[in-house]
Parts: structure tokens; C-alpha cells; sequence
């Protein structure tokens, strides 16, 4: 039986922590020259001990992040690096603006989501470890069409890194510490409480949520805090950047005292006020608009708030009932896009709402009346929200291009990414059906003009195609590794997380590949 239901709860596609001013750098020095993994006798073949997902039958000696470095592959015709090797997986998250820095997450066991995060050069030999108690959302355990880094968190509050202008990079470490590196220095940065979260913008002006509440108003640069008032948002829930990231969106929440519909089972109508928080130095929170949903209880985890293009809405991270996760509301005047407003049939039922990663598209997940078979309706609207521009049937969605410029889908209906087979790929906006991506599967992941998928046939080897589903390159690790497991595009770049068998151990490392 399809794992549909897990994928509606947990979230569309998956489910739903110093040193002084001035004191040397505390990045640890990789070791110049990195063994060449031994072939695996049978590729094909996933040993039970290296079984996904990573869970240790026994303790592992910690991460060495010194032992890490950078060894070209020789592969003739590829562009081809290897980051390892490493006892634990390397999970690629994210690539800093500059393309100086990789973060990677090393899990501790993929299914508790316990793992560390690093920061490592992408040439040279810097390395640092960043928050070694994060809790994240394998691909293994809740395959999900938004990235890796959608699903990563610190004391129940989103974890991220922010990157600021000319190259420094500020984070939260596991004691609740905030830090800030150049790269020729670390230093601590003070906060006037315990935090739970801070992100800012490249400006070094940003939120930070208190621990266990308070909202804060930063700029780092001149190392200056202010609370946000007023007093009813110190709790409220956090949503996103505005489209021009001088303000960002929260909301608060409780039960509603005039339900707008009938009492539904397990829900309880919830009536949402939205806050615009701006970044300028002395401003209050601006009240928006309200609506009230039907919101059902749970535990599991649920995807990021995304903003449309046009701004004023918003798919918030939400279950509903009857209504699957996501949440179509516009902030300003309070309304919220129900399945007759979004085009599905008379009796159908939403199972969810998802956003490409700029805003520009907005993909409805449904279900007639009566489909037992969780085939599924699939409708793409413009992010105004006033074109419907394609609707498909029995297809789910797999991954999107991080400039809006196409989306990969799969057959199977409304079932997680990883189970979805055949796919295809759709141009955006769309002049066209979409094309066939022969002998993919997932993972899959965009470059700037290539989409990378396995081979459904070779666990070890890649496939990359352009836009319009041409395959123009394809890399076959399987004399290296026994199989790519998740990766991550960036630029002109792949990053394959892969691990292989040397004798009784399991070891994994990070290829970097350029697709011609």
C-alpha cells in the first residue's frame, strides 16, 4: 500500500547551536591526501549493515572533520570531486551565495533524525563544526520535494544558517551561542536572552526568537537588539521573509469563537492574526488580516510557510481538515482558497498545497469524489493565483528547479517522491506536456540548466538531462560507491551523498560532479 497517508501528515512531498573579537580561527585543517574508496565487489548489492536508513549497529568513533578533504576522481570525461570518507553519511544542505562554503549534516541515526552540521570548504581545507544537536527530517525516513535544509531543527524552532554580505556566515550552536566567521576569524555575538532562532538578512539585520518566547529585532553589524512589540506577538508562530526581506511574517493563534462551519472530527476551528514585523529600528508589528481554519491537531512535523510572488499570499505550513497540509491564505484581507476556489471538482477534497521556490507557481494536490486508488488531481496556478496553467491526473510532484524554470513530477498520484515512477519534467511556465526523463528516479535534484536523477536500473550511477528531458550526461560511480543516496544542486554543480563497503565498515563521502 502506497505511504500517501504519511506523506498528507507529514507535509507536501515529505512530511510534514566563544571566541573573542580578534582570536584566531577555530576551523580545524583537513589532511591533504584522501584513500580511494575500494571498489564494492557487487554494486548493485546494499550490504544489510549499510541498509537505509543509516542507523549504527554499534557506536562509531565521532566525525574527524580534519580527516575530510577534496580528492579529484579519476573518471575520464568528468569533472569529478570526492569530500571523505566519513563513518557517518554526508547529508548536503546547502551552498553559501559566494560558492566558498558547503554545510553539510553528518546524522547520528537517520531515523531518531539526530544529526551534526559542518561547515566545509569547498577549496582549501577549512572545516567547522556548527551545531552538533540538530534534529532533522531524513529523506529515508519522509522523502520530501522541498530540499533538506526545509527540514531542520534546533529545540523545535527552524535551523538555519545565514550568510551575510562579502562571505561571513552566522549561526546558533547546540548551547544556544550565536557565532559569527569570515573565515579568517570566529567570533561570538552577544544576545540579550537565550535564543531559540535567529536569521538575518544579508544586511546583518534580522529576527530572533527568545527561548523559550520573545521576538528581537537585530543588526548584528552594529551589534544592536531591540524587543518587538506588541506584547500579543512574543509567542506568535514564524512564517517568512517578505518579498523585498525588509519585514517578515508571523502570526498568532487561538481557538475561534464564532466557527465559521461545522465541528469536524479531530479539528478545531482556529482564528489566525497576521503580523508584518519590519526590520527598520523602532517600528511596532503591523496587524494584517485574520482567518479562521480548521486546523487538526498532531505531532508530526510540517513543511516551511512559502510566500507567492505577488506577497500578500502566503501556503502556510498547516494541517487541516478534510484539506490535507497547506494552508492558501491571503494575509492582508484574510482569505483563505478552499478546493472549489481552486479549481477541484464538486466533492473533492485537497490533500495538499505546495509553492515553487521563488513564489511564481502554486501546485494543488486533490482527490475526487470517490478515488480509492489515491490516483489524484494535480492543478498549477501562476502565483497570482488567477491563471490555472496546467492540471494533470495520477502524477505527483518530485522536485522543483530552484529559479521556478521547471518542475519534475512522477506518476503514482499523491504518494511521497520516492515512490513515484516513471518521471517527467515540465518547463515553466508551461507551452507543452511534459517530457519523459528515461530510466530516472529519485533522488533528484537541479543544477542550473541539468536535472540529475539515479538510474532507476544503477543505485551507483546518475543520469542528467537538460529542461526539455534530453539526456546529455550520465556518470556511473558503481566501480567507486554501491549507491547514491540524496543530493543537492547548486549552480553548475551536483552533490552526491554516496557510501560504499572497505571490509566489515561502512564509509561515506561527498561527490561533486559537473554534468556536461
Amino acid at each position: 500500500m502506497k505511504r500517501w497517508w504519511t506523506w498528507v501528515l507529514v507535509g507536501i512531498g515529505g512530511l510534514l547551536i566563544g571566541c573573542q573579537r580578534g582570536a584566531p580561527s577555530p576551523f580545524l585543517r583537513s589532511s591533504p591526501v584522501l584513500p580511494t574508496p575500494v571498489p564494492s565487489p557487487s554494486p548493485m548489492a546494499t550490504s544489510p549493515r549499510c541498509a537505509l536508513p543509516f542507523r549504527p549497529h554499534r557506536a562509531l568513533p565521532a566525525v574527524d572533520l580534519s580527516a575530510l578533504s577534496w580528492a579529484e576522481m579519476p573518471l575520464i570525461g568528468h569533472s569529478v570531486r570526492l569530500l571523505g570518507s566519513s563513518p557517518r553519511p554526508l547529508l548536503p544542505l546547502a551552498i553559501s551565495p559566494d560558492g566558498h562554503w558547503l554545510v553539510v549534516a553528518f546524522p547520528q541515526d537517520e531515523v531518531y533524525g539526530s544529526a551534526e552540521v559542518a561547515l566545509v570548504a569547498l577549496h582549501g581545507a577549512a572545516r567547522r563544526w556548527l551545531n552538533r544537536q540538530v534534529d532533522l527530517l531524513s529523506p529515508y525516513v519522509a522523502a520530501s520535494a522541498l530540499p533538506l535544509a526545509a527540514w531542520t531543527r534546533w529545540r523545535g524552532l527552524p535551523w538555519t544558517v545565514s550568510w551575510l554580505a562579502d562571505g561571513p556566515v552566522l549561526w546558533l550552536d547546540e548551547a544556544g551561542q550565536i557565532w559569527r566567521d569570515t573565515g579568517v576569524e570566529t567570533q561570538s555575538v552577544s544576545a540579550p536572552a537565550p535564543l531559540g532562532w535567529i536569521e538575518v538578512q544579508a544586511t546583518g539585520q534580522g529576527l530572533a526568537r527568545g527561548d523559550p518566547s520573545g521576538l528581537w529585532r537585530v543588526d548584528v553589524m552594529r551589534g544592536r537588539w531591540e524587543p518587538v512589540g506588541p506584547e500579543a506577538i512574543q509567542q506568535s508562530a514564524l512564517g517568512g521573509w517578505g518579498p523585498d526581506g525588509a519585514w517578515f511574517l508571523v502570526w498568532t493563534s487561538r481557538p475561534s469563537d464564532a466557527p465559521p462551519g461545522p465541528t469536524l472530527p479531530g479539528a478545531t476551528w482556529t482564528e489566525l492574526t497576521f503580523w508584518r514585523v519590519p526590520l527598520a529600528e523602532g517600528q511596532p508589528a503591523h496587524r494584517l488580516g485574520r482567518v479562521t481554519l480548521p486546523l487538526v491537531g498532531t505531532d508530526a512535523w510540517m513543511p516551511p510557510s512559502q510566500r507567492l510572488a505577488a506577497g500578500r499570499w502566503w501556503v502556510l505550513g498547516l494541517p487541516l481538515a478534510e484539506a490535507g497540509v497547506g494552508a492558501l491564505v491571503d494575509t492582508e484581507e484574510g482569505r483563505w482558497r478552499d478546493a472549489p476556489a481552486l479549481g477541484l471538482p464538486p466533492g473533492g477534497r485537497m490533500v495538499g498545497i505546495q509553492a515553487s521556490p521563488q513564489g511564481g507557481w502554486v501546485m494543488v494536490a486533490g482527490q475526487r469524489p470517490g478515488d480509492r486508488e489515491g490516483r489524484g488531481i494535480l492543478r498549477l496556478w501562476d502565483g497570482d493565483l488567477t491563471t490555472s496553467v496546467w492540471s494533470g491526473e495520477g502524477v505527483g510532484v518530485v522536485a522543483w528547479h530552484p529559479e521556478d524554470e521547471a518542475v519534475v513530477l512522477g506518476e503514482g498520484g499523491f504518494g511521497p517522491p520516492d515512490t513515484l515512477a516513471p518521471l517527467t519534467v515540465l518547463r515553466l511556465p508551461p507551452a507543452g506536456a511534459p517530457r519523459r526523463l528515461e530510466g530516472a528516479g529519485w533522488p533528484v535534484a537541479f543544477t542550473r540548466e541539468r536535472v540529475v536523477a539515479q538510474d532507476r536500473a544503477h543505485p551507483a550511477r546518475v543520469l542528467a538531462f537538460d529542461l526539455d528531458g534530453n539526456q546529455r550526461d550520465a556518470l556511473d560511480l558503481s566501480r567507486q560507491v554501491e549507491r547514491v543516496r540524496t543530493m543537492l544542486g547548486a549552480g553548475d554543480a551536483v552533490y552526491l551523498d554516496v557510501g560504499w563497503a572497505e571490509g566489515d565498515e561502512c564509509r561515506y563521502g561527498l561527490v561533486e560532479w559537473r554534468p556536461r
